[in-house]
């Protein structure tokens, strides 16, 4: 091949690799995801395990993104177990909405209060 036809196949090629991510986000944040096929394979020591996924994740299901890699992210389920899931199975998952602050007790002049009433 001539040294044109390499560079511009090379160049393709790069630019077909970084065009293939389907989520993005800020790195230095843990995202939360959710999953958005119907059944998504669920691998706890990586894709390429011989024995298959260890679960199906289902559509709705939510994650946390501890590490995006080419393919799949390195995620952690609601119950603390991490494990691999692809890509394209996940999509951002809307705001939480603020916790609501509730007051657990009424102080002594009749007012809820956010802190404790402390008498000595």
């Amino acid at each position: 091949m001539t040294l044109g036809i390499q560079f511009l196949l090379s160049l393709g090629i790069l630019l077909l690799i970084t065009g293939c991510s389907s989520i993005s986000y800020d790195t230095t944040a843990r995202p939360h995801m959710i999953v958005s096929d119907e059944k998504a394979p669920f691998f706890s020591k990586g894709p390429a395990q011989a024995k298959g996924p260890d679960a199906m994740l289902a559509n709705g299901d939510e994650v946390e993104v501890l590490r995006k890699e080419f393919g799949f992210s390195f995620v952690q389920l609601d119950n603390g177990q991490t494990g691999y899931v692809a890509n394209d199975a996940l999509v951002t998952a809307p705001p939480r909405p603020p916790e609501e602050v509730v007051p657990s007790e009424i102080n002594s002049e009749g007012n809820p209060s956010l802190l404790p009433d402390f008498r000595y």
